[in-house]
């Protein structure tokens, strides 16, 4: 099952992607021909639940291989080793970049890092490589928008690092976005709606709060024509990096991931983007693993994952010693549960937006209710976990207000069935209770999640020992 080799590791992370808007996971409108190909010889994940609807907790997740709740939302980023300080002594170059304020902090262990910002993007234009300024300048002409900017510049700098390090082996992270506000150039916009104009589309552009309380079925559509197209703008930018590994002749020893953090709420459930709740299109979310030696002809795997198992995996593929490596790590290996050697039961997912500051949302949620009064905002003001099974979603609420769906019967969650179907309520109740005790999560709510000196020395300490940081 483990391989000897030791390939290149490519990590890509897409902000707000949901699985069920690419056409490999379904979708009926060809969106990702790039993903379409890489997934027809790839190890295709369909069932790969985010263990939370947030970023930083999201990513905290992916990197530690643990869940939000043991990681402190991501708020404490040197708690465990990442998997970038994991793959560091075992020869692997490692080199990440982000443009998102919430992940650069998780971001360590790198080699090399960038964090793209306008300056930097300004430096890396007007840098003696004349090729980079012509290649931005020709992209803001032909998409008429700086919106997308700094992917193009993600693609010139990882180029650049690749050209630099082909004949090492290395780790390279880059994350992409279709997060709101979708503003996709007009090629990827494809045939517009029925009754759906450019002027519409243009006007389109609001506060989305204001589109929560006004969420009408042409700003809808319109809403959904745009992520689509954001979709589609990312699978070029991918196809952009996948060409270049390709290029260097790089592309049949390298391990290439991609997933997302979280989806994104187009309209479900009367709301937008990724807050408040844990429903479907929020935490099932794309899992694509291209090994180099694994799975060549394609195959996927309907079984029950999370992005936390993708550290596990690395692990196990690698043959690292577990010794090695932090005995906290809570994710099971992606391998072990493909082949039958592991099983997950259920799935778990977090309201990160909620925790781990309660104080500091319950201010962002008496602010909505302030500036946004035409829309219940009270409802969402409690803390929730989602234990999903292959068929039944149950939702905790810190307020008493459970849910339990039928996912077979019911995907798209419209039926709560708590009062009806009372003893799988029950029986999930249990087994998220077994969860929560067995994982910490009563004892990292509980105490605040203190940053003290005292707490951070200690585990700068343990780290130490463990060799992760110097």
């Amino acid at each position: 099952m483990t391989s000897q080799r030791r390939p290149n590791i490519v990590l890509i992370i897409v902000d707000s992607l949901r699985s069920d808007r690419l056409s490999c996971y379904g979708y009926e409108t060809r969106t990702t021909p790039c993903l379409d190909d890489l997934a027809s010889e790839s190890l295709v994940f369909e069932n790969a639940i985010s263990p939370s609807g947030w970023t930083r907790a999201s990513f905290s997740s992916i990197f530690t291989g643990t869940y939000p709740s043991k990681n402190n939302h991501g708020e404490s980023p040197e708690m465990f080793p990442t998997m970038m300080q994991i793959l560091r002594p075992h020869g692997y170059k490692t080199f990440g970049m982000t443009d998102n304020f919430f992940v650069k902090p998780l971001c360590i262990g790198f080699d090399e890092f960038l964090y793209v910002t306008r300056r930097s993007m300004a430096r890396i234009a007007y840098s003696r490589d004349v090729r980079h300024f012509f290649e931005i300048a020709y992209t803001v002409a032909r998409h008429r928008t700086l919106s997308n900017i700094n992917n193009v510049v993600k693609n010139i700098v990882a180029k650049k690092w690749l050209d630099r390090n082909k004949g090492k082996r290395f780790f390279m992270f880059m994350d992409y976005s279709v997060h709101w506000p979708y503003d996709p150039p007009k090629q990827f916009l494809g045939r517009l709606p029925e009754g759906v104009t450019g002027e519409d589309l243009r006007n389109a552009r609001r506060d989305v709060y204001e589109l929560i309380t006004d969420m009408s079925g042409k700003n809808l559509t319109i809403l959904q024509s745009l992520y689509n197209g954001q979709v589609g703008y990312f699978d070029s930018c991918l196809s952009q990096m996948v060409g270049h590994l390709k290029s260097l002749d790089l592309w049949d020893n390298t391990l290439l991931i991609v997933t997302s953090d979280h989806g994104d709420l187009l309209g479900e459930h009367g709301l937008l983007t990724h807050q408040f709740v844990l429903y479907e299109p929020l935490i099932k979310v794309p899992l694509i693993v291209r090994f180099p030696d694994l799975f060549t002809g394609g195959k996927r795997h309907s079984g029950l994952v999370q992005t936390l198992d993708i550290l596990p995996m690395l692990i196990d593929y690698l043959s690292i010693d577990r010794m090695d490596v932090s005995r906290e790590v809570q994710g099971k290996s992606l391998l072990r549960l493909v082949n039958g050697e592991d099983q997950r039961e259920f799935t778990i997912s977090e309201r990160a937006d909620w925790l781990p500051s309660v104080e500091r949302s319950r201010h962002r949620i008496d602010y909505l209710k302030k500036e946004y009064p035409n829309f219940d905002w009270e409802r969402y003001a409690h803390e929730i976990v989602a234990l999903r099974t292959e068929r039944y979603k149950y939702i905790w609420s810190s307020e008493g207000r459970h849910e339990l769906y039928d996912l077979k019967m019911d995907p798209g969650e419209i039926s709560n069935v708590i009062s009806v179907e009372t003893q799988k309520a029950s029986e999930l109740q249990g087994k998220l209770d077994n969860w929560k005790r067995s994982s910490s999560y009563e004892g990292t709510r509980s105490r605040s999640f203190d940053r003290s000196e005292k707490t951070d020395q200690s585990v700068r300490k343990r780290l130490r020992a463990l060799g992760y940081i110097d």
